[in-house]
């Protein structure tokens, strides 16, 4: 996944390098490039060379200019909207997936051939102004409702021309796409119309429907283990109106045909569905069955399972990311017990239960989504070990903080929680337990809930909001093509901002490939005439940032006055040191912002060093910036966090650390006099250095402030800590060690200390 501090395994004989074409003994450096051997690219001598065809149409995939190069990895095909199969009797819509297609145009969708090699451009087509361009001149962000609406007509238009395609031909729609050859062993077997299957949860004498009276226990669990995906439908079940958003299909259709609108990877997607349901040799259900022949919960998860590839592929998750799938929103995950991988080396955040309390009774009474989940080693009997939960209720009674949960697996493994042993609470235990729902139950905030759980994630959703999302890629090494996102606000407004990257679930890959994510809202340094990235530094303060988390996303919250602002996304684990890079290397990602006023961008939004040549620099501004600010704020509570450390070397001279998923190491020199800083990782344990050694001489001038190193695990799931040994003195001018190379010029170099003045 990432790129490691140490070099490749020596050839075991010359190597020839690919970029030179010299000739380098075993073992060496390539003297021209400077570049170990790589066993991808560089070829043994004596080894069988590729066929030149083969080398040639690999050059002509990366020979193109780095514009070009962003532009085609930024092409979002959509997984009902991919490239039409032609064979000889016609070729396929992957909208309705009609076969037989003779002209241009679907005889089903009515979708033309043309449109169908990208999904995005079904929805965005004549519809709205696309925010996801690679140059957004100017625009503004859209009501959530207003985006939403729009998809939706076309959508429905899309359904209206395949039902009438079905009336006509007097025919069911019959989904061609799923379940497909390649879907897994589990979800093959009888795919029965939902009108024919025998389950005893089909019977009655109701008519079918999408809903009747949507509640949290109609999302009852079947083959599939994913009750992170149930614990975020049940959680909907109470927000009507954020449940039937996602439903583009109001009614119950006679011809079979249902369109939902679920996020992935930070984008909405339309997935159609027919009415087919998997079902066993006695032609029961395998998976969710309907309660009072409502199809809500049934249909959700088919569409989920179509989006990711089967219902296999929805084996374990986090709620996280099925609230973000359902609602779009950048969700928050909270690691209740210090055990995300970040925190390995940070002796266990210890959790603020008077704030996090505090924060339940909002965030309940705001009607927003929270689910928790208990780890795996959970020795408790009478709940469930990595199983989700959704909180229904948060009240609190003589002195005692009660959590009603519920859980969308066997009804009778569900108890009554604390209300079993709790003397101080059996006089209102006739109360907590009236109108109980199956599989409802209390436990206790102190004794049970900080004790058993080890998760929490929220969903903020606020209405009337707006929304911009915007398509860009982390180069693997910082150059001009790295993208910032300006604007300048006129009122105050809240932010809600998410960085998505692609998860790896339905590929086949059991351990997920996620690079390291981080946020930064800034605010601009400008000059006279109100112009930013002028000058250095470019930026005078850090607003807020998120945490550096190698996750499907990360996520922050921000309240913003008046003035000129940029929010940075950075990704550092994939940073290289050559410009040998390849279409591969590159990162894509969503970000999301969700503010509570209008965004007006009537400059361009979208900014790089091509437009701006001092924005190659923002990288180290930005962690200077946020360097500076933490010295200032050292005593502040919100800053005397274990996850900023400081090291005061002399009076005006310190070191910050910043312990983000591994560590972020910044020198600041603000005296008159030049330091030498030596620092050495060499003690740690399964980390990588963006500087490809764990030890590192810089000199650091006066009045400047330099990034020294960062260090990242392995990977997500490494056991890993972090030692360093320092050295410091005052210095003359030198030459860093290992030589900062120019693919990293932007992050290491020294730059000016911004004035930041504490408030």
């Amino acid at each position: 996944m990432f790129n490691k501090f140490f070099k490749q395994k020596a050839s075991k004989s010359n190597w020839v390098c690919h970029k030179c074409k010299n000739e380098v003994d075993q073992g060496e450096k390539c003297k021209t490039c400077q570049r170990w051997f790589n066993k991808k690219k560089d070829e043994e001598v004596g080894s069988t060379r590729k066929e030149q065809n083969s080398k040639e149409a690999l050059d002509g995939a990366t020979s193109h200019s780095g514009d070009d190069q962003v532009n085609r990895i930024n092409c979002d095909v959509g997984e009902e909207g991919g490239i039409e199969t032609v064979n000889s009797s016609g070729w396929t819509c992957k909208i309705c997936y009609m076969s037989g297609n003779q002209s241009t145009e679907c005889k089903m969708c009515k979708q033309t051939k043309k449109d169908l090699s990208d999904e995005d451009n079904i929805k965005n087509r004549r519809k709205r102004k696309n925010l996801n361009r690679s140059r957004l001149k100017a625009g503004h962000s859209i009501r959530v409702k207003d985006e939403r609406d729009k998809q939706r007509k076309v959508a429905r238009d899309i359904a209206r021309n395949i039902t009438d395609y079905c009336n006509k031909n007097n025919i069911h729609y019959e989904d061609k796409g799923f379940p497909n050859s390649n879907a897994p062993k589990r979800d093959e077997g009888q795919w029965q119309r939902i009108g024919q299957i025998q389950d005893k949860s089909c019977k009655g004498k109701e008519s079918w429907t999408i809903f009747r009276n949507p509640s949290p226990d109609d999302a009852i669990q079947g083959e599939a283990e994913n009750c992170w995906f149930l614990c975020a439908v049940s959680l909907l079940a109470q927000k009507g109106e954020l449940l039937r958003d996602i439903f583009i299909t109001e009614n119950f259709c006679e011809e079979g045909l249902y369109q939902v609108r679920l996020c992935r990877d930070g984008n909405w997607k339309t997935v159609i569905v027919d009415d087919r349901f998997p079902c066993d040799e006695k032609g029961n259900l395998k998976y969710s069955r309907p309660q009072n022949k409502q199809l809500w919960v049934m249909l959700l998860e088919k569409a989920a399972a179509k989006l990711y590839g089967g219902y296999e592929a929805l084996h374990s998750g986090l709620v996280v990311e099925s609230l973000t799938m359902l609602t779009g929103e950048p969700c928050e995950h909270i690691d209740l017990k210090g055990s995300d991988v970040e925190k390995k080396d940070d002796n266990k955040l210890k959790l603020d239960r008077d704030k996090l309390w505090t924060e339940l009774k909002d965030w309940h009474s705001s009607r927003y989504l929270i689910g928790i989940s208990t780890p795996e080693d959970l020795q408790q009997e009478e709940l469930e070990s990595s199983h989700c939960y959704p909180v229904l209720e948060v009240q609190e009674m003589n002195d005692k903080k009660l959590l009603k949960l519920w859980t969308c697996s066997d009804h009778n493994h569900c108890i009554t929680g604390c209300l079993k042993n709790n003397a101080d609470l059996q006089k209102e235990k006739k109360r907590l337990l009236r109108n109980l729902k199956k599989g409802e139950f209390w436990i206790s905030f102190e004794d049970e809930f900080t004790k058993y759980f080890n998760s929490l994630s929220v969903c903020k959703t606020d209405e009337g909001w707006f929304e911009s999302r915007f398509k860009g890629v982390f180069p693997p090494i910082l150059n001009k093509e790295w993208k910032y996102y300006s604007f300048r606000l006129v009122n105050d407004t809240k932010l809600k901002l998410g960085l998505f990257q692609k998860s790896m679930r339905g590929t086949g890959l059991k351990i997920e490939t996620f690079t390291d994510l981080l946020i930064m809202v800034l605010r601009n340094q400008v000059d006279g005439s109100g112009h930013p990235f002028v000058a250095a530094p470019l930026f005078s303060e850090v607003i807020s940032y998120s945490k550096r988390r190698a996750r499907s996303l990360t996520t922050c919250n921000v309240d913003l006055t008046q003035g000129s602002y940029t929010v940075a996304c950075f990704s550092f684990g994939k940073l290289r040191q050559d410009n040998d890079v390849e279409v591969e290397d590159y990162v894509s990602y969503t970000l999301s912002i969700h503010s509570s006023v209008q965004l007006l961008f009537m400059d361009e939004c979208e900014v790089n060093a091509s437009g701006f040549p001092e924005l190659m620099y923002a990288p180290a501004d930005a962690l200077i910036t946020l360097a500076k600010q933490s010295k200032i704020k050292e005593n502040d509570a919100n800053i005397s966090q274990s996850d900023i450390r400081l090291s005061h070397i002399a009076d005006g001279v310190y070191c910050v650390m910043f312990m983000f998923y591994g560590e972020i190491c910044v020198f600041i020199n603000e005296t008159t006099e030049g330091y030498s800083y030596i620092r050495n990782y060499g003690h740690s344990e399964y980390i990588m250095s963006v500087r490809h050694r764990m030890k590192t001489t810089d000199f650091i001038p006066p009045k400047s402030g330099r990034v020294i190193n960062i260090v990242t695990p392995q990977t997500p799931e490494t056991s890993w800590k972090i030692a360093a040994q320092k050295n410091f003195l005052k210095s003359q001018p030198l030459e860093s060690s290992p030589p900062v190379p120019d693919t990293l010029e932007g992050l290491l170099t020294p730059r000016p200390i911004p004035e930041i003045t504490s408030s």
